[in-house]
């Protein structure tokens, strides 16, 4: 993928899908090892498919042996400054389905936890989209050229684009898959499913401008929006509670704020990093009416 080679990636990862599900069958159904088959042909086919990509990784020349303290302690540095990014999407969403099963209850719990797998479909399109889009704006990034900052632009529109129209699909068909994937008792979970879309999509927009902020080597900037979102959001969540009503659809209006608001600090903190046209259609329409 990091080629821009997405049908040769597409192969690998069906490949890897095809290859478990046939050990699967394989241990399960022809040698009888119930839930244990699973787990040997998860980590049969991981470790086979692990060991082909390092295998072509390094006949591609991308692996050497070298020891350079410097690199080592540069790269040290970065991985930690994205750690709390990394970790942000579990404490924005998944911590929250403790504190609902603690203060609200057990059903409402679950009924957030069901719409819940029903939002999360956003961050996959998104995971999915990324794996295109990143080795292409990385290149164009890297290129640091005049004259394609409008395609750097473009792309990352389109990518912020393909995001929110995924978040307004789902959003329509989210009473269908309810329906049509839960059982009767967590139909209810429909308006929070349809909120948490919102919420999730929002954090992939902020996701969208952690890869940029993280090619700018700004890992410290990705490290306090993400601090400051979650504080924020948790901030909001018992305001709610302590002035109003603590339900699950204040929790879910208070991550969709925290999204709003690190969304926009993230997008200005690229710019800070990069001075990108980020309004060239407006220019464009400013020179068409001054050659009239």
């Amino acid at each position: 993928v990091a080629e821009g080679n997405s049908m040769a990636f597409a192969k690998y990862q069906n490949s890897f899908s095809l290859t478990a599900v046939l050990t699967t069958l394989l241990f399960v159904v022809v040698f009888e090892l119930n839930w244990q088959g699973r787990v040997y042909s998860l980590v049969g086919t991981t470790v086979l498919f692990s060991s082909l990509a390092l295998y072509f990784i390094k006949t591609k020349g991308f692996i050497a042996i070298e020891y350079n303290t410097k690199k080592i302690w540069h790269t040290i540095k970065e991985s930690v400054g994205v750690l709390p990014y990394s970790v942000s999407f579990w404490f924005k969403n998944a911590a929250l389905m403790l504190l609902i099963a603690n203060l609200i209850g057990k059903y409402e719990s679950g009924l957030y936890a069901s719409a819940f797998r029903i939002a999360i479909i956003v961050n996959f399109a998104a995971l999915s989209l990324k794996k295109v889009w990143q080795p292409y704006i990385f290149q164009l990034l890297a290129k640091d050229s005049a004259k394609d900052q409008v395609k750097i632009v473009k792309s990352i529109y389109l990518y912020l684009f393909l995001i929110i129209l995924i978040g307004l699909v789902l959003i329509v068909m989210a009473k269908f898959i309810v329906e049509l994937a839960l059982d009767e008792q967590y139909h209810d979970a429909t308006p929070y499913a349809r909120y948490l879309i919102v919420a999730i999509a929002l954090q992939a927009l902020f996701a969208a401008m952690g890869e940029l902020m993280m090619f700018f080597k700004a890992t410290r900037n990705l490290t306090f929006a993400s601090i400051a979102g979650i504080v924020l959001q948790y901030g909001l969540i018992f305001g709610f509670g302590l002035y109003s009503e603590f339900t699950v659809m204040t929790v879910i209006i208070s991550t969709i704020i925290a999204g709003i608001f690190t969304f926009v600090l993230s997008w200005r903190m690229v710019s800070r990093q990069k001075s990108l046209p980020w309004l060239f259609f407006l220019s464009k329409k400013t020179k068409s009416k001054d050659c009239i």
